[in-house]
């Protein structure tokens, strides 16, 4: 269970850790003058495209961690035939 932890802290820093590197290259290669749109436009969006992609990695690490960790067949009881 503590590699588990260990691999969704991992999955959650990368993925926005690239996320955050994909929106600096494009900020660095195009920059958001093409765009029209002042410096509070820029950030606005910047935040808006940084903070969807975390809450869609969050939410992704939490599927899998709770795949992974069983708990899927503990609720309501019963246990889950994935045959049929």
């Amino acid at each position: 269970m503590d590699s588990l932890n260990s691999w969704t802290t991992r999955f959650v820093a990368g993925s926005l850790g690239g996320a955050v590197a994909l929106v600096l290259l494009f900020l660095g290669f195009f920059g958001f003058r093409q765009l029209g749109l002042s410096l509070n436009g820029a950030i606005a969006l910047t935040l808006g495209i940084v903070l969807s992609i975390g809450l869609a990695v969050g939410l992704m690490a939490l599927i899998f961690y709770s795949n992974r960790s069983g708990r899927d067949e503990t609720v309501g009881g019963e246990h889950y035939d994935r045959r049929g």
